[in-house]
């Protein structure tokens, strides 16, 4: 498989690459610049050929991640993208704000939007000023929190043709923490320690004094971040977010995923009940990162190399293409 990589200090001219270039690499992915000040660094993967393309712009879950998503052993977001450049789907992912600026993780005016939400959307205007790019077929994927803020930028992105959740949070995220917490202590012996207890109180209680209106510190708080973060986070109601929006969604869940479970997929499933927008995709043998797991589930399984499924890439190309077919583009 040849990869051909092309420097591009700022911003996309009319075409990045020339098309006899395109035409002889089975994808290319082009260095790119979201945003101006503190700008972030990210990959435009192209399929081959000369486009325009749809594109699919890549939103992450919650921590300080690069732009592959890389977690343990394993890099999704660059998984996704190469296959659906190799499906003729152009993708768009870029290092967090988090990451690539650590500063801000103590940063007390840091929010939700501040460290996803506005970069989604420069991203997205990135994409407007690229020639090799079908602009009426720009579409997000967020994963795992990333999904759950993923209706959100398709608001305040209303000519967005589409939204993908994959393994996407349905209810309050500190809620979901400590259940994480409990459901991990349990699964190595089925026991909760002394130390697990702990950490299980202190984020019970620390949830109960974000939501008080205390201002504890961040240490005290869950990833360390700040009660204006988490208060921030808190605020966000992704399946009322998700009604009020129009575009078509695609919403992806594994079966062996630990930390976004069945409680979330059946309140996605109801709230759209019979709702044509919206399309649902389970897969019984995925995990959090839609890879294939077998037995149970386990986070040790992030440390094992492994491949994005080909059948959920397969899911998300062949929804793109339906909606072409759906609004004729």
């Amino acid at each position: 498989m040849l990869i051909v990589a092309i420097g591009i200090v700022a911003g996309l001219g009319p075409n990045p690459a020339p098309a006899n270039q395109l035409a002889v690499a089975r994808r290319i992915d082009i260095e790119v610049r979201i945003g101006d000040r503190d700008s972030l660094p990210g990959t435009l993967t192209l399929p081959r050929g000369a486009g325009p393309f749809p594109v699919v712009v890549l939103v992450h879950g919650s921590g300080a991640h690069d732009r592959d998503e890389t977690i343990g052993a394993n890099r999704p977001f660059r998984d996704i993208a190469h296959g659906l450049a190799e499906r003729g789907i152009a993708v768009l992912r870029y290092e967090k704000r988090t990451q690539r600026y650590p500063r801000l993780l103590s940063d007390d005016q840091l929010t939700i939007d501040r460290e996803t939400t506005d970069d989604a959307l420069l991203a997205i205007a990135r994409l407007r000023q690229t020639r090799m790019i079908d602009h009426r077929r720009i579409f997000v994927l967020g994963h795992s929190q990333g999904g759950m803020l993923a209706p959100r930028i398709a608001g305040r992105a209303p000519d967005v043709a589409g939204v993908i959740l994959l393994a996407a949070p349905a209810r309050p995220l500190l809620d979901l923490l400590a259940e994480q917490q409990r459901r991990v202590g349990l699964l190595d012996d089925g026991v909760i320690n002394d130390a697990e207890q702990v950490a299980l109180r202190r984020l019970v209680e620390g949830a109960r004094a974000i939501r008080a209106g205390l201002e504890p510190p961040a240490s005290r708080l869950p990833m360390g971040l700040s009660a204006r973060y988490w208060r921030s986070v808190d605020a966000v109601d992704p399946v009322a977010e998700a009604k009020a929006i129009r575009q078509p969604m695609l919403l992806l869940q594994g079966g062996r995923d630990l930390q976004v479970v069945s409680a979330d997929w059946l309140r996605w499933q109801r709230a759209f009940v019979d709702t044509p927008r919206v399309t649902f995709a389970y897969h019984d043998t995925l995990n959090h990162l839609g890879m294939h797991e077998r037995g149970p589930g386990s986070l040790h399984s992030y440390q094992v190399p492994g491949k994005v499924s080909a059948e959920l890439i397969d899911d998300i190309a062949l929804w793109i293409e339906l909606l072409r077919g759906v609004h004729g583009h």
